[in-house]
């Protein structure tokens, strides 16, 4: 185990190694609001961000954060404020929206495809040759 700071209250103390870097006290409160929130929105589903806060508190900021972070997945989590970092469009989870992550795929694979033709006309392709693994 090592030692963190907790990103709420920047307090020290001995991380696990693994999910949020909040302190135990932090992480209760965390839970606590998010459970709040989930219950609020099942029981309303069409909030916007400003009535679930009105509501139960919990700043928009940690329901955005919420969202970017999948932990706060639903069509409803659109109303609470999140939108794509790419053109600005309401997302329900996540950091981009679905039409800026095709676009992002649909790049990469292009990329992609051109980065193996370059390849394959630097190193022709061989037939019976290159690595073999032995049994």
């Amino acid at each position: 185990m090592e030692l963190k700071n907790c990103t709420t209250c920047h307090r020290v103390f001995q991380y696990q190694g693994y999910g949020y870097i909040l302190c135990p006290e932090c992480r209760r409160t965390d839970e606590a609001q998010f459970q709040l929130v989930k219950k609020f929105l099942d029981q309303y589903p069409g909030a916007e961000g400003k009535e679930v806060f009105l509501a139960t508190g919990v700043p928009i900021n940690t329901l955005i954060k919420w969202v970017r972070e999948g932990r706060l997945i639903s069509s409803n989590a659109v109303n609470l404020g999140a939108v794509c970092d790419i053109c600005g469009k309401p997302v329900c989870t996540g950091k981009l929206c679905p039409d800026c992550k095709k676009d992002i795929v649909k790049e990469f694979k292009e990329s992609e495809a051109e980065d193996i033709e370059r390849i394959e006309k630097i190193v022709p392709k061989s037939e019976g040759r290159g690595m073999k693994f032995l049994h």
